[in-house]
């Protein structure tokens, strides 16, 4: 019988450290797994029946608790015509067809809306218990505002301190309580920079329109993409649309980005780092091309509180018609005058060119270049009643400019200006002359004309109408009789009419309607003018009076620039004191009153030889040399009367009367020419007094001599010429 072994002891295997951690491994390992398919079914279970809540929920029925919240926090009437619905991923709220009506007494809606569709955060909902935003589209709004005639303006509320702080302080809790108590999500009165964390903000397809009672401004094509809208952080922004201003030849598409931020209460919005892409585009033309431009924007914001501020700091518009940039700030309160401080320069600008592409109705100036090169720089501030213009630096063309000019408190306007080499008739502009008194009648009568004649064709054989120029600059007689101003104006260079100036010098001033310049002086054609003069605007019809001395002017210059011929030469010493009345130049003529007296020194006459002409010849060209001829001339009613008209040359002396009508440009008068040293040919007529007629039209004078034999017919004169002929005999 064999012997039953017992096992030993020894050799039973005992675990070792490794074995029990991997016991203890594999262990929690289950565990671990079982937590994470716990961790992960739970939120699928919660969201799988979040969605079958939501699938289930009818969210129209909230319209009502919506549109009066709405209603509470701004006043305004919201209505949601079309469905509310809800998607689960992304978790989103969006609502169609909605309207925010405008106050009584106003036609169109406020807002009308295709559709708003508000992104929400699941992690706040389910962790943080409240609705948060992340993301809103806007598709195809249309924004109108209205402002009448009698200053209401349908958008009043929604500017008002009032509802901003509304806003600001909103506390109005709302809940959405699901069917069967699946959620109850409350809309705590949360931080404005919770309210305003948003990921993405869109509008697609906008329309802002804003009727004023001048004009109607509109924006359409809006399209925005802003994203990371937080609070005190900078949002990337991109923001393209088309402006049309009613009145304007021409439309605006623009394409800008930059970065925008806010504060939490949306009082303050700040711009930085903008620049948008122009195309300006002619409405119903395309002869003109579009024009492209730039704009840079540095830095610009807006503070709406108490005490509302403003300001723009470098803002450029480039383009290869100029530039311009300014600077500006401004601030305005209803306790506080409105102020404004700011810079702005423009360098090169073609404004000609600029007018052509935005439609303006530009003039036919005399110069092709006026207004082709235009460059300025100043700074300014204005407060109130007071404003001041400083450093102001102007290149126009080839006129240069400088000065400043402001306004006191006491309202008193000083100016001081410099200017040179300007060319007034540069910027001369091609007017038609007005149909006749009489033409207006004839066209009363039944007209037997043509088609083409009444309309007013050019036909073969008719005259075109004759075109003149006018400088395009009127008297503001209503600030003039307001105004009062005292400064003093230096213009070098100066041309006017035709006329050159050397320099002209003022000192100006006014008060009460009365307006100086005194003294008045003027350097030109070798020659001097000191003169004062007076503007009295306080009647219906501006009065004006000068007094002064011209000196050693030189008339065939002066007269060639100034009539474009030179009949007359010599020095011009003169002494003047006229005055009139009138709004034109043919009524100052015609109400001119006062006297003129002076002299021609060393005077020549060109286009007449005196002696040709008495010896029975027409009048041929040549030239009438004398050495002085004085005049004292009185002047009534734009008539100029020759009170004393003296000349004297080495061979003649002469004494002269008439008339020189200026209203209607015709001079009649009588020359009694007395020949103390005939040339040999005209002997006989030595001592003898010849007269001569002067008439026509100042720049076309027609002179006239008797013939011999009417020269005989004077008594005197056939006793001068018998004594002649027995001096000859003897």
């Amino acid at each position: 019988m064999m012997k039953e072994t017992q096992p030993n002891e020894a050799e039973t295997p005992q675990p070792t450290k490794r074995d029990r951690a991997r016991h203890h491994l594999k262990h929690w390992g289950k565990w671990t797994h079982r937590l994470i398919y716990v961790g992960v079914l739970i939120p699928i279970v919660l969201v799988l029946g979040f969605a079958g809540a939501i699938h289930f929920m009818d969210f129209n029925q909230y319209k009502p608790q919506l549109e009066a919240e709405f209603k509470k926090q701004t006043g305004y009437d919201l209505s949601v015509e079309g469905n509310v619905d809800v998607s689960v991923w992304p978790f989103s709220l969006s609502a169609h067809n909605a309207t925010v009506a405008s106050p009584k007494g106003f036609e169109r809606p406020l807002v009308e809306m295709e559709q708003v569709e508000v992104t929400l955060s699941l992690w706040s909902l389910f962790v943080q218990q409240r609705l948060q935003a992340s993301g809103v589209e806007l598709i195809g709004p249309r924004i109108n505002l209205i402002e009448t005639d009698a200053g209401q303006r349908n958008f009043k509320g929604l500017v008002t301190n009032r509802w901003l702080k509304r806003w600001q302080v909103a506390s109005a809790q709302s809940s959405i309580a699901m069917p069967g108590g699946w959620l109850t999500a409350q809309a705590h009165a949360a931080s404005e920079s919770q309210r305003w964390d948003l990921d993405a903000f869109v509008v697609r397809n906008g329309v802002l329109r804003w009727d004023t009672p001048t004009r109607t401004w509109q924006w359409d094509r809006i399209a925005v993409m802003a994203y990371d809208l937080k609070p005190e952080q900078p949002s990337e922004v991109q923001l393209s649309a088309r402006m049309d201003i009613q009145g304007v030849d021409f439309q605006t598409q623009f394409d800008a980005r930059g970065q925008m931020t806010f504060t939490p209460s949306m009082q303050r919005l700040a711009l930085s780092d903008w620049q948008a892409d122009l195309r300006l585009t002619q409405k119903e033309t395309d002869e003109i091309p579009p024009l492209q431009a730039t704009f840079k924007l540095a830095d610009a914001a807006l503070e709406w509180g108490d005490l509302k501020k403003f300001h723009v700091k470098q803002a450029k518009l480039l383009s290869v018609l100029g530039r311009l940039e300014w600077t500006a700030s401004t601030q305005w309160s209803e306790q506080a005058r409105t102020s404004v401080s700011g810079e702005v320069s423009m360098e090169r600008a073609n404004l000609r060119q600029w007018a052509r592409h935005i439609g303006l109705n530009w003039p036919i100036f005399e110069s092709d270049q006026a207004l082709t090169d235009v460059s300025v720089a100043l700074s300014g501030q204005w407060q109130a009643d007071q404003w001041s213009l400083q450093e102001i630096e102007a290149t126009i063309d080839q006129a240069r400019l400088k000065g400043w000019v402001r306004r006191d408190p006491n309202g008193q306007i000083r100016f001081d200006g410099q200017g040179e080499a300007i060319n007034l008739d540069a910027y001369r502009v091609q007017v038609l002359p007005k149909a006749s008194h009489l033409d207006a009648a004839a066209s009363a009568k039944p007209s037997t004309k043509t088609p083409s004649e009444a309309s007013g064709a050019i036909t073969p054989g008719s005259k075109r109408p004759s075109r003149r120029w006018h400088l395009p600059l009127g008297l503001p007689i209503q600030g003039l009789r307001t105004w009062e101003a005292s400064g003093q104006l230096v213009l070098n260079h100066l041309r006017y009419q035709g006329v050159q100036y050397d320099q002209f010098s003022a000192q100006i001033d006014s008060q009460s309607g009365q307006w100086h310049l005194n003294p008045l002086s003027l350097r030109w054609y070798d020659g001097t003018l000191e003169a004062s003069v007076s503007l009295d605007v306080t009647g219906e019809t501006p009065a004006y009076q000068t007094s002064g001395q011209i000196s050693g002017l030189s008339l065939q210059p002066f007269m060639t620039d100034a009539w474009q011929q030179s009949r007359l030469s010599g020095d011009l010493f003169m002494q003047f004191d006229l005055a009139s009345k009138g709004v034109n130049t043919q009524l100052l003529k015609q109400n001119a009153q006062g006297r003129l007296e002076g002299e021609i020194q060393s005077g020549v006459y060109h286009g007449l030889d005196l002696n040709r002409l008495l010896s029975g010849q027409a009048a041929q060209p040549g030239q009438t040399e004398f050495e002085r001829l004085s005049f004292v001339a009185p002047v009534k009613q734009g008539r100029l009367q020759w009170q004393q008209l003296d000349a004297r040359s080495e061979r003649f002396s002469a004494k002269g009367e008439g008339h020189w009508d200026w209203a209607r440009d015709r001079v009649d008068m009588q020359w009694s020419i007395r020949y103390d040293q005939p040339p040999a040919a005209l002997k006989a007529l030595q001592g003898v007094t010849v007269p001569v007629t002067v008439s026509g039209p100042a720049q076309d004078l027609i002179w006239q001599a008797p013939t011999m034999n009417q020269l005989l017919q004077s008594p005197g004169n056939q006793k001068k010429l018998l004594e002649a002929v027995r001096q000859l005999l003897n």
